[in-house]
């Protein structure tokens, strides 16, 4: 009698039981998570929404440091989640993701702020002396009958640099490579080196609009950062 074919059969069966234990196995590892919601769009002003959030098991969850979940645990089963973050103070939006995270799987949630409100462009525009203004830091401008004074050196006729000097104390600015072209309404890109505040990097180039130029001076603006030069020309 040949029992060859009947102990191929058994080998083949327990092949299979085997395989099938390690497929469950493998099975029990595996996560599932799902979100009601994979964007949101929010106001600059602080507030908050909701989620739900349904999974195979625990998970966890990441937020930018301006988000927050409520409540503030280590790990999180299915239900609604609520999630609050701080007011947009900048002047340009700004986005995050929400990581969740269950076993293996992951799902992600953008949150989109919208830009908050730049209330010190306009009390800049009131400025008239030639000085470096901010809302962040103690303005540094220029004043008459002071030991206070202007320098100007232009470069090559097509762009300047322009300096503002304080002997007591000791203080500066000096804008770099103005274009001797500037139009209202247009953009430059100009180099600003400065003592005055450590709320603004020095040695650095950054876009300014161009308020205003109401004879020889010039009303430059940054709205990333909320400050803004008052410069002359020749």
């Amino acid at each position: 009698m040949n029992n060859k074919p009947i102990y191929l059969l058994m080998i083949a069966a327990a092949s299979a039981f085997i395989l099938a234990s390690c497929k469950d196995d493998t099975k029990t590892d595996m996560g599932s998570i799902s979100l009601s919601i994979n964007e949101q769009t929010v106001e600059a002003a602080s507030g908050s929404f909701s989620v739900d959030v349904t999974s195979n098991a625990d998970f966890t969850v990441n937020t930018p440091n301006w988000i927050s979940v409520d409540p503030d645990q280590d790990s999180y089963q299915s239900g609604t989640l609520t999630f609050k973050y701080e007011e947009n103070t900048g002047t340009v939006s700004r986005s995050g993701n929400i990581i969740f995270r269950c076993l293996d799987a992951r799902d992600t949630l953008v949150v989109t702020q919208a830009a908050g409100e730049d209330l010190y462009h306009d009390e800049f525009m009131l400025e008239t002396e030639p000085g470096l203004y901010g809302a962040a830091f103690d303005s540094f401008s220029y004043q008459e009958f002071t030991n206070q004074y202007a320098v100007r050196s232009y470069a090559k006729g097509l762009s300047y640099d322009y300096k503002l000097i304080s002997i007591d104390p000791n203080l500066f600015f000096t804008a770099r490579s103005i274009p001797v072209n500037l139009e209202a309404g247009s953009t430059a890109s100009i180099g600003l080196q400065q003592n005055v505040t450590t709320e603004l990097n020095s040695n650095f180039f950054e876009t300014y609009v161009v308020e205003k130029i109401d004879g020889n001076k010039i009303w430059l603006y940054n709205s990333l950062n909320r400050f803004g030069i008052i410069i002359t020309k020749e």
